[in-house]
C-alpha cells in the first residue's frame, strides 16, 4: 500500500536466540507531490535586459532559467527566498524579436516543477 506523503519515525527492534534485542530509530519524509513553479509574464516590452521572475513552494531551492533568442542562449539560477519569491536579470542584451524562457525547479525528493 502507498504511504501518505508526511514526515514519519521508523523505529526497528530485533531479538536473537538469547533473548537479546536491540532497538534502532530512525525519521524521514515521504514527498511525492511536485514543487509549484510559476513564471511572471513579461509581455512586450523595451528591455533587452529583463528581470524575469516568478514563485516556487520550495523555499531555499535552485530555479534553473533557460533564456533564448534569435542567437543565444543563456543558462540562469536563482535562490527562492523566504517569501517563495525568486528572479534573475539578463546581463547580456537580448535579440530585438522573441525570446523563450523555461524555468525548472526540485525539491529535495527529487520531484520536479
Amino acid at each position: 500500500a502507498d504511504i501518505a506523503d508526511g514526515d514519519y519515525t521508523v523505529t526497528a527492534t530485533i531479538t536473537d536466540a538469547a533473548n537479546n534485542s536491540g532497538t534502532a530509530q530512525g525519521n524521514g519524509t515521504v514527498d511525492t507531490l511536485d514543487p509549484t513553479l510559476t513564471l511572471d509574464g513579461l509581455g512586450t516590452f523595451n528591455d533587452n535586459t529583463p528581470i524575469i521572475s516568478g514563485s516556487s513552494d520550495e523555499i531555499g531551492a535552485t530555479v534553473t532559467v533557460n533564456v533564448s533568442d534569435d542567437s543565444n542562449s543563456y543558462q540562469l539560477s536563482a535562490v527562492v527566498q523566504a517569501d517563495g519569491s525568486w528572479s534573475v536579470q539578463i546581463i547580456d542584451a537580448l535579440d530585438d524579436g522573441a525570446i523563450t524562457i523555461t524555468a525548472n525547479v526540485s525539491d529535495a525528493a527529487g520531484n520536479q516543477a
